[in-house]
């Protein structure tokens, strides 16, 4: 799914510098939300989003058997709520169909709750919440986040 000023594609070779960009970007914000930031960012097959001659977004996902996971999801600040999101996940599904992969999932840490509703626009709802704790961190203890 691409409009005129959206292009929707595969990465290649030649985006390596701006999606590496874009998955440092990805990873530092991800360290405002609460719980462990995506360890997967990269690796897998790449999607970008282009609009004129910038790269302003992508998606990562890798397969297994028959089974995709979408591993990373950015679009650049500034390039935000013009559905952006919403073409690199319809390009992935589209793509993975085609490809008879039968089962996507992907994650979203707590309180991105602009991911969880992109994912969820498309389809994909909750199936596990995991919980954890680092034993090391004192902000962590027993209590803490009541």
């Amino acid at each position: 799914m691409s409009s005129p000023a959206i292009l929707i594609r595969f990465a290649q070779a030649s985006d390596q510098l701006a999606l590496l960009h874009l998955q440092q970007e990805a990873h530092t914000e991800a360290t405002r939300y609460r719980g462990s930031t995506p360890d997967s960012m990269v690796g897998g097959t790449s999607i970008i989003a282009v609009v004129g001659s910038s790269i302003v977004g992508y998606l990562n996902y890798v397969i297994s058997d028959s089974h995709a996971t979408i591993t990373s999801v950015h679009v650049h600040v500034d390039a935000r709520e013009v559905g952006i999101g919403d073409s690199l996940v319809h390009f992935a599904i589209s793509e993975l169909k085609k490809d008879n992969v039968e089962w996507i999932s992907a994650s979203a840490q707590p309180g991105d709750r602009d991911l969880k509703n992109l994912f969820e626009r498309h389809g994909l709802v909750a199936q596990r919440i995991i919980v954890g704790k680092s034993l090391s961190d004192p902000s962590t203890a027993e209590r803490a986040s009541q």
